[in-house]
């Protein structure tokens, strides 16, 4: 939908832990950018992400 929300309950053990974000499907990439974003905030230590489709049409987001 391009919307992106986060909710922040429950996530209060992430700080030094490694994450691995899962999602099904991966278009442009905004979504687990945001996500792995938002850990990094929390003081999380690295942050993995995998998809199984990985669409990665228009302007798909780069990670680097």
């Amino acid at each position: 939908t391009g919307n992106v929300t986060i909710k922040s309950k429950g996530l209060d053990g992430v700080k030094g832990r490694d994450i691995i974000l899962v999602d099904d499907m991966i278009s442009t990439g905004g979504s687990i950018v945001k996500a792995a974003e938002f850990l990094k905030k929390q003081k999380s230590g690295k942050v993995y992400a995998c998809c199984t489709h990985a669409l990665l049409i228009g302007d798909a987001e780069k990670i680097s």
